[in-house]
């Protein structure tokens, strides 16, 4: 083989490279303009090889001249695509320049395609070519198209070389500076080694030496391919090559692979029949070079079809053919030169999970040889420098396809051996977190992140997570970490905020409060304020990040987040899904601590203040209590109540009510130590535990400062209301020392509180107890009193003002206990009332008083009977019907029968009882107001009501002659009553005074101690037969 010819082989091969890299590189991102740009470079360089290729071996100088001007075509435009690659590689503002200038720029590739390419009228001395024994050599003589191409190929690359520079010496990321001097070394060679040899190669080779800048432009295309790879632009938006599964993506591998071989083969197989096969000619080898072309096109086109059973037999069909059709072009020498190539083709087939393909070609293989054998059983051939090429060219071509298979294999290999690891560690992360609770939660999170961490490879791992106290207090989107694992351990947390939140990274957190997957392999390309933030908060712009939502109950709790050094390539999918996998563990695992939670909470704590409630708080007592025995301290349990919430409750509506027990709590909560607890049992009423006290004094102080809370007025709805509260004090181990008993005697001490006065405290002491003690007694014989027979009514009679006749009387309960003698109603009937006793009592006093008023009546003493009624009795639904059936089983007509309601229940009540009163009232029953004047008198609220009579309290007969203010009301209230159509009763009249004062202004009934005091039935019955 001559020199010229070797030399021809290598411009072929370099031309192949171009063409092969270029295409690649417009295949993996045939939008990208950077990978568009170097497509040109590379199809100019594969132009200015070929045409040396065909140019520089044998030939007439026409065919010579031919070439020369078609390689014209790729130095004359490749400087100006380099220089605009450049641009748009370091990023310079020229880019963003109007297409006017892009005009500009390319330019100059015009003017050398106006002189050096196929018009040479315009340059007449295009090339001077001689035939030299190294082939043909341009003899350039230096004309003024010669010094314009130099000067515009020296200026286009001094500029792009300090293009690469300024990008180099200013670049943030890391290895931008590497890559530049790369760039810059590689372009400098080729300078200088095309300059030496054009200066020098005439001295050492006699007639010059030949022009091999495209095969020196190699090294540079090489340089520039690396940096493109390096920046990740050869990396398909979407394709992650790790992540393959033997489907349509490993399929479209395959093809791509075949077309590269095909393309290949079309370039080695032109330059090997068109050089080295004498007998062919060059319409030979263009027909040989188009089947290549054609069967490179067609496995493209085929593998584009999305119907897959026409696509599966074309593809079969083609493949097929291939060896055949091959073999049968050296069926002269019985495929000698090309044995190797079914070889290969099986090799490739293997990579297609269709049988019918596979089986196709094993078929078609074994019958071209077959065939062969039977028609072609013997040759003699002889070897030349193209088959060697040939053979060549199918042994790397053979290699090339061998490493694609093998790794795409090893890529499988590799993915189903990290989807096992990854399976691995999810099912152990899911394992940890099913054991998972609210203590041991932020522990199993970084087991869990230290096993992400091993994995990934990652340098940082974390969690963050909604701070919902803060988010409450601040009423912002917060973010705290919850778990942080980095380079293998707990470390480097304060190279990262420990909160994220609407103040300090507004747009990062709202990023995160929508919920979405970020994935990000530069920072830098993240073009906004949240992308400014991520740097800020990761540390810098050369960073990758990747984030997944932690969600529960449709809303965004936190992210898993982790980092590393910026990326070349995306993030790979199976990291991002194992990513996913892992976050919705945690997701899952957290929703499950939220419902656990609300259960908690539901049991232990108040619903709307979000208090313990009454069973938390005992078992907060009784830890405490064990403190304190350790420690030697006391500890005190407070119960607090509203003086006059429930007044407040009425008149705002509960909604507000609930409002301003919310705004009690929180200021409680202020008021007390953080080893205090606080606790609401229902209603308005408190429980406060004051824990570590060193001795009772620090107790007075700390309730001093608990009631202080109600000495500001609150606020609900833009109103004011102040409101007072009582609290009762009992203190371990002087009053209890146990939960219930500290409990019991605190509200014990909470009453006597209330006896005192509004705002005050009382602490408990053993006459309350002795107190509480007596009243529990009482209350277990309640319980038989009536079967004991223990309960008597004695009657008051109530006199006629001006006759002085006894036109009725007051039935009054007394109970003579078998040891303590005499109880009056004002302590029992509490009592019964608290128990329920107060409906049977009730029945049996109702009973009792008609049967001894009829008892009267059938001895000829037609007077009227009053009775107490409680307003608990009025409450039940059947009370009418039990009174209706009194007055039947004691033939005692209705209207001799008046019943007594005390003023609270009459003007604070329920339509229930406003109801019962019409009722009893049409069925000729009397009802009367008793100790009107107690409450918040109104006759006017009382006017509305079915009632008959009104008693005056005993506070106002009293003050009669001792106020002039109090004569007056008492005048008023009785003429007021009279226009009204209500009978006055003075109740408690003890002197003449009063009663002359009565008699004056006209009161009707007289009830007191002047005329009787309350007296036994027999006695009332001696004086009732005595006097009338």
């Amino acid at each position: 083989m001559s020199f010229p010819q070797i030399l021809s082989v290598i411009f072929s091969l370099a031309c192949a490279v171009y063409i092969f890299v270029g295409v690649y590189t417009i295949y993996l991102a045939p939008r990208r303009p950077i990978n568009i740009l170097f497509f040109a470079m590379a199809v100019s360089l594969s132009f200015w090889s070929f045409g040396f290729s065909m140019s520089i071996a044998e030939g007439s100088l026409s065919t010579v001249l031919f070439w020369r001007r078609f390689a014209a075509l790729g130095f004359g435009a490749f400087f100006s695509f380099m220089l605009h690659f450049f641009i748009l590689f370091t990023g310079h503002g020229f880019a963003r320049r109007k297409k006017l200038s892009y005009a500009l720029l390319y330019l100059p590739t015009l003017i050398c395609y106006l002189g050096f390419t196929y018009i040479p009228r315009l340059n007449p001395r295009q090339y001077n070519m001689v035939n030299t024994s190294l082939g043909w050599i341009n003899a350039a003589e230096g004309n003024a198209w010669d010094v314009f191409f130099m000067i515009y190929y020296i200026t286009y690359l001094t500029i792009s070389l300090i293009l690469v520079w300024r990008w180099g010496k200013t670049g943030k990321k890391t290895g931008e500076r590497k890559i530049s001097l790369v760039i810059i070394v590689s372009f400098l060679a080729v300078t200088v080694t095309g300059t030496l040899t054009d200066m020098f190669g005439k001295f050492i080779v006699p007639g010059g030496m030949p022009q091999i800048a495209p095969i020196l432009m190699l090294l540079p295309s090489v340089a520039v391919y690396y940096a493109i790879y390096r920046h990740g632009w050869l990396n398909p938006k979407d394709a992650h090559e790790d992540a393959l599964l033997m489907s349509d993506q490993i399929r479209l591998k395959a093809v791509n692979y075949i077309s590269a071989s095909l393309l290949f083969a079309v370039m080695v197989g032109f330059v090997a029949i068109f050089f080295f096969k004498k007998q062919d000619n060059l319409e030979k080898a263009v027909i040989s070079c188009l089947i290549y072309l054609v069967m490179a096109v067609a496995v493209q086109l085929i593998h584009k079809i999305r119907h897959k059973l026409l696509r599966d037999l074309l593809m079969a069909a083609l493949f097929a053919s291939i060896t055949p059709i091959i073999s049968f072009r050296y069926y002269s020498t019985a495929g000698t030169t090309i044995w190797a190539l079914p070889v290969v083709i099986i090799t490739v087939s293997t990579l297609f999970e269709e049988r019918i393909v596979q089986y196709l070609i094993y078929g078609s293989v074994m019958a071209t040889q077959v065939f062969m054998w039977i028609f072609k059983p013997g040759a003699t051939v002889e070897i030349n420098d193209g088959d060697h090429m040939i053979r060549l060219s199918i042994l790397l071509s053979a290699i090339w396809l061998a490493s694609k298979v093998n790794r795409i294999f090893q890529n499988k290999l590799i993915e189903n051996a990290r989807q096992i690891e990854f399976q691995r560690i999810t099912m152990g992360i899911s394992n940890e977190f099913l054991g998972a609770n609210e203590e041991n939660w932020h522990k199993k999170m970084d087991i869990s992140l230290s096993r992400i961490s091993s994995s990934l490879a990652t340098e940082r791992i974390y969690v963050y997570m909604l701070d919902e106290d803060k988010e409450k207090d601040n009423g912002g989107f917060i973010l705290k970490c919850r778990g942080f694992w980095s380079n293998g351990s707990l470390s480097g947390l304060n190279e990262m905020d420990k909160e994220i939140s609407d103040k300090n990274y507004p747009g990062l957190a709202e990023l995160m409060k929508e919920g979405h997957t970020v994935a990000y392999s530069r920072i830098e390309d993240f073009r906004s304020p949240a992308g400014e933030e991520l740097a800020s908060f990761l540390g810098g712009t050369d960073r990758a990040f990747a984030s997944m939502p932690i969600m529960a109950k449709n809303k965004v709790y936190g992210f898993l987040g982790t980092d590393c050094k910026a990326m070349i390539t995306p993030w790979p999918i199976f990291q991002l899904d194992f990513l996913k996998v892992v976050s919705l563990i945690i997701s899952t695992s957290y929703e499950r601590l939220l419902h656990e939670k609300e259960i908690l909470e539901l049991a232990y704590y108040d619903h709307l203040t979000k208090l313990p409630n009454r069973f938390l708080f005992k078992d907060r007592i009784n830890q405490m209590l064990k403190l304190a025995v350790q420690n030697g301290t006391v500890l005190a349990v407070m119960s607090l109540d509203l003086d006059t919430f429930k007044s407040i409750n009425d008149s705002i509506g509960h909604d507000a009510g609930d409002k301003l027990i919310v705004k009690l709590a929180e200021r409680l909560t202020r008021a007390l130590k953080s080893t205090d607890t606080a606790a609401r049992l229902s209603g308005d009423d408190f429980l406060i535990l004051l824990s570590n006290m060193p001795s009772v004094e620090h107790i007075e102080q700390a309730a001093v400062k608990i009631l202080d809370i109600f000495r500001k007025p609150f606020v609900i709805d833009d109103q004011e209301f102040f409101i007072t509260g009582s609290a009762g004090i009992s203190v371990y181990p002087y009053d209890g020392s146990d939960a219930d008993s500290l409990i019991r005697n605190a509200e014990l001490a909470m009453y006597k509180a209330k006896e005192t006065g509004t705002n005050s405290y009382a602490f408990c002491t053993e006459d309350m107890k002795e107190e509480l003690l007596y009243k529990i007694k009482l209350t277990n014989n309640l319980f038989r009193v009536l079967d004991n027979k223990e309960l008597v009514l004695y009657y008051q009679p109530q006199v006629n003002t001006h006759s002085g006749e006894i036109i009725g009387a007051e039935a009054l309960l007394r109970w003579f206990h078998p040891v303590h003698g005499l109880i009056m109603p004002g302590l029992f009937i509490p009592l019964a009332e608290n128990t329920g006793l107060i409906n049977s009592i009730g029945d049996w006093v109702l009973a009792e008083a008609c049967r001894q008023c009829k008892d009267w009546h059938n001895k000829g003493k037609l007077i009227r009977m009053a009775v107490n009624v409680s307003s608990i009795q009025l409450r039940n639904s059947d009370f009418v019907d039990r009174v209706k059936k009194i007055l039947e089983d004691t033939e005692l007509e209705p209207e001799y029968l008046e019943l007594e309601l005390t003023e609270s229940a009459a003007v604070k009540n329920s339509e229930h009882i406003i109801d019962t009163l019409r009722q009893l009232k049409e069925m000729g029953v009397s009802i009367s107001i008793d100790d009107f004047g107690t409450e918040y008198s109104s006759l006017s609220r009382l006017s509305s009501m079915p009632i008959d009579k009104i008693k005056l309290d005993m506070h106002f007969i009293h003050s009669i002659d001792k106020s002039h203010k109090e004569n007056a009301i008492i005048k008023s209230v009785i003429e007021l009553s009279h226009v009204l159509g209500l009978q006055v009763v003075a109740e408690g009249v003890e002197t003449e005074p009063q009663l002359n004062f009565l008699k004056k202004h006209n009161n009707d009934i007289i009830q007191g101690y002047y005329f009787y005091r309350p007296i036994p039935p027999e006695e009332l019955d001696r004086i009732l037969l005595e006097k009338y």
